[in-house]
């Protein structure tokens, strides 16, 4: 029974990968009254004054998003309707990318932004329109789950070479490249704690330390083939670096990430 203390949540982006995470933590939590709706069918709704929106209706695939130009438009009605559905928070979903990939040390919140692609720049441009009030902006590092072994990245392209345990080696595109990773548990535990605690503003969401492309490869083959070899075919070094200083929120909200890449195999 939803008793006078139950939030309202409202997850938009029903089948994208962060909202069925999403879906099945706050299911678990007390005092939650869940919607997950999809973002290509929603529109204005009666929230309510107190609901919450979480914002992760946005495409997490950026080569789909670079090279179609009519994905913009349908962002815009989809940020339109959440906001003349008036929710009283809404927490938007950004990311690391607004940073660009040449800062030397763990970007903060301060730091200069740079719009690389169109994604970068919906990113930018969705994060001036939702950081006002009590909303919260949450910049996040690359995210994964062992479902990450079905998609279209480096976990997807690991997993497909160790299917047969053959002596091959594991091909990785480029090894050079320094990425912050997040598992969706330490999200979704984040975003617990930006509802409990009611911060807004922007926030950098990570685990706080760098990891190789190619390092993150010889964890994860190590775990299944302990010797099997890992070569990178690009050996190019430039500089490619993206790491977030998490400071800012874990002194905000005392949250700290508690999972790494063992939770990968859970």
């Amino acid at each position: 029974m939803v008793n006078a203390a139950t939030k309202k949540v409202f997850v938009i982006g029903k089948s994208g990968f962060v909202a069925k995470q999403l879906a099945s933590y706050f299911s678990e939590q007390d005092n939650f009254e869940l919607s997950v709706i999809s973002a290509r069918e929603f529109s204005r709704v009666d929230c309510g004054k107190d609901a919450i929106c979480i914002h992760a209706g946005e495409c997490g695939d950026r080569s789909y998003v670079n090279n179609n130009y009519d994905y913009q438009g349908f962002l815009e009605r989809l940020n339109q309707n959440i906001l003349d559905s008036d929710f009283s928070k809404v927490v938007y979903l950004s990311s690391s990318v607004v940073y660009g990939d040449k800062n030397k040390a763990p970007s903060t919140e301060t730091d200069a932004l740079e719009q690389i692609d169109l994604y970068a720049k919906l990113k930018c441009k969705n994060e001036t329109l939702f950081n006002f009030g009590n909303n919260t902006i949450l910049r996040l590092s690359n995210l994964y789950s062992k479902e990450s072994f079905t998609q279209n990245n480096i976990f997807g392209d690991i997993y497909k070479q160790l299917k047969e345990p053959t002596s091959d080696p594991v091909y990785i595109r480029n090894g050079s490249p320094v990425r912050d990773f997040l598992h969706v548990g330490d999200l979704s535990r984040a975003l617990l704690a930006v509802i409990n605690k009611d911060v807004s503003g922007i926030y950098n969401v990570g685990s706080g330390d760098g990891l190789s492309a190619f390092d993150l490869a010889t964890q994860i083959v190590q775990h299944k083939f302990p010797g099997k070899q890992v070569i990178s075919k690009n050996t190019s070094s430039t500089f490619s670096y993206q790491v977030q200083d998490i400071t800012k929120f874990k002194n905000d909200t005392g949250w700290v990430p508690v999972y790494n890449l063992e939770n990968l195999y859970d």
